[in-house]
């Protein structure tokens, strides 16, 4: 459960973004988990827009109550309109998309609200920023062709607002044939393609299933990329799984599966009785622990290709670890039945979290780092009741940090052992800006909390981990609103034309804090 991936800014997620009208780490050993068809193709694009250019007057008739968004689709990169794109907004009305003009111009009418947008064009990709999973595993079928709109970047619908751009990425398609290693085709397996970093395709077009002559096809963004590929009978591929693609082409690549070794079980507490979740981990030659994937409905699973021992434990959340367990891996090695049990045992440190109003927060993740060399780097989830508890930590300090989104977050150093240890979440403010550069139009933005803390107390960066989320911020008379901002002291970038430029401010709870951006040329 419980070893973050160390030092990694994550950058936080605006939770609602209103108009301002003019003039007023090491992966942590618990850490979140995410392949079908051939990659979706833009189907639902029509052809025939023969008079559309004329629905994008903005004195055109509208229902009541609606609000106005227009703006253009273009390419990331070079900035070109692309003609007949298709845009999409979801939200609480449910999905809305509409077809772009031939000069990439847009006009949807929504219900006010917080809507994610993005866009789809025949040999593109929408590309953003993913979370890092708190317990990563293997891509699960769940994911094949499922669009991620929870990526998608946030848009605040509340007022009528022009220039709100989207940006697609060219993509290039990768395809071939996945079989085992006598060249038997194997249908049924997961395949995705990952570009370097977090980044992936919103509509889902990256994650396949090969189908019953094991082929399967991805529409990725053009650039490196790296292939895995996972079945129930197979543990890994042998066959070369990087390779680099140009926007436009479509690159063959056949895959390999080899049969491995597979670990599958159950998890059970002391009574006997299945554990719902957690993390699944393997110990290294050091004696630390990385998560190999979680704990769902008591399963778990292993899957790998590799020759020798392999020593692998449950540590389900707010509960001790499991005794590890060893086992003899070999080609073709397949054990069915391990049980991993979990002990009793007193927690070394518990505490609730609760929102700046004193009400607990529930299931929020809370993030736990050593101040001290012999200290350990857990994560933990509260209940419902806002309560967390950690298990197996060396004594010393400790540093806390929690973010739950339109709540705030926080961060607070203690010692262990404690109890009792109450984390307040900071509340929200909003910031109000203004823009030089851009009179309307939008912006990219992304931040995360950096709390002052005295380098005598921490040993570690003062950011708060929070998920990786991309925000839409429109301007109109160059001026900009956000709310639902955490309160603290915030550090981010802001991204114009592909140009990327540091920013900083401070939010107080219930407060509005101003923010001046310059996007002119540095």
């Amino acid at each position: 459960m419980r070893f973050l991936l160390g030092g990694a800014a994550v950058v936080l997620a605006l939770a609602l973004y209103t108009l301002w009208p003019a003039g007023s780490g090491p992966s942590k050993a618990k850490i979140a988990s995410q392949p079908s068809q051939a990659a979706p193709s833009n189907a639902r694009l029509r052809s025939d827009v023969n008079g559309l250019a004329r629905a994008f007057s903005m004195a055109a008739a509208r229902t009541i109550g609606t609000v106005v968004i227009s703006g253009q689709v273009r390419d990331r990169h070079s900035g070109t309109p692309l003609g007949e794109a298709e845009v999409l907004f979801s939200g609480p009305s449910g999905e809305t998309s509409v077809l772009c003009d031939g000069d990439g111009n847009y006009r949807v009418e929504l219900m006010p609200g917080l809507y994610r947008g993005y866009a789809h064009a025949e040999g593109y990709v929408a590309v953003a920023r993913a979370a890092a999973e708190r317990l990563p595993g293997p891509v699960s079928a769940a994911a094949v062709a499922m669009p991620r709109e929870g990526i998608a970047p946030l848009v605040g619908v509340f007022r009528d607002q022009a220039a709100v751009h989207f940006t697609l990425t060219p993509g290039a398609r990768i395809r071939g044939q996945i079989t085992d290693k006598d060249g038997y085709a194997i249908a049924g397996a997961i395949v995705a393609g990952k570009a370097p970093g977090q980044a992936r395709v919103i509509s889902g077009s990256d994650v396949t299933e090969s189908d019953g002559s094991g082929y399967y096809e991805l529409l990725l963004p053009a650039g490196s990329v790296q292939l895995e590929a996972n079945h129930e009978r197979y543990a890994a591929m042998t066959s070369n799984s990087s390779a680099y693609l140009r926007a436009g082409e479509t690159l063959t690549m056949d895959l390999v599966l080899t049969a491995g070794c597979i670990v599958e079980g159950r998890v059970i507490d002391s009574e006997g009785e299945l554990v719902a979740s957690g993390s699944f981990e393997q110990r290294h030659y050091d004696g630390s622990y990385s998560p190999i994937g979680e704990i769902r409905d008591g399963v778990v699973r292993f899957a790998e290709d590799r020759e020798g021992p392999i020593t692998l434990r449950a540590w389900p959340w707010k509960s001790p670890p499991s005794e590890d367990q060893e086992f003899r891996c070999a080609d073709g090695e397949h054990y069915s039945d391990a049980t991993f049990v979990i002990p009793n045992a007193d927690p070394a440190l518990t505490g609730t979290v609760i929102d700046a109003d004193g009400a607990p927060a529930a299931f929020a993740f809370v993030d736990l780092f050593g101040l001290e060399a012999r200290g350990a780097t857990q994560q933990e989830r509260a209940d419902a009741e806002g309560s967390f508890a950690f298990f197996a930590l060396p004594e010393g300090p400790y540093q806390l940090s929690v973010y739950v989104p339109g709540k705030g977050a926080t961060l607070e150093l203690t010692d262990v052992p404690s109890t009792g240890v109450p984390l307040r979440l900071g509340g929200v403010g909003a910031i109000i800006g203004s823009s030089s550069g851009i009179e309307n139009g939008s912006i990219e933005m992304r931040y995360h909390c950096v709390f002052a803390l005295d380098e005598s107390e921490a040993a570690r960066s003062d950011e708060v981990s929070m998920p990786m989320q991309t925000i839409l911020v429109p301007i109109t008379s160059g001026t900009f609103r956000i709310d639902d901002v955490p309160a603290c002291p915030i550090e981010g970038v802001f991204t114009v034309d592909g140009a990327s430029r540091p920013f900083s401010v401070t939010v107080a709870k219930r407060e509005e804090a101003i923010l001046r951006l310059s996007t002119s040329s540095p």
